[in-house]
């Protein structure tokens, strides 16, 4: 099985699936434990990186992830969960609304 450190360092380097023992890859994010505690986003300029606190546990794979974005060279902006969260809405409408643009081209 993947570990949580091989798993961030695989989203780093752009993956949108994956499984570890407490972590997964969702997309364009990776969570801690559920839903709940989204680490960090890809977006276009680099990542949006989860600043809140939650476990120990937690905090030991937050630090995977940001040490395997800090390995790619890629901007990484600290922000609280509920921000993060705000701009993980924010980004998933822009993606419907380029979408929907392709359908009409091709209808």
């Amino acid at each position: 099985m993947t570990t949580n450190s091989e798993l961030a360092e695989k989203f780093a380097k752009g993956a949108t699936s994956g499984k570890a023992n407490h972590t997964f890859i969702d997309g364009d994010t990776i969570y801690s434990y559920g839903y709940h505690f989204p680490m960090a986003t890809r977006t276009k300029d680099g990542f949006l990186v989860n600043s809140s606190r939650y476990s120990v546990s937690t905090s030991k794979h937050q630090s995977y992830v940001r040490g395997a974005i800090a390995g790619t060279g890629k901007s990484a902006k600290e922000i609280k969960i509920d921000d993060l969260f705000k701009e993980m809405d924010k980004l998933k409408e822009e993606s419907l609304r380029k979408s929907r643009e392709k359908l009409k081209d091709v209808v």
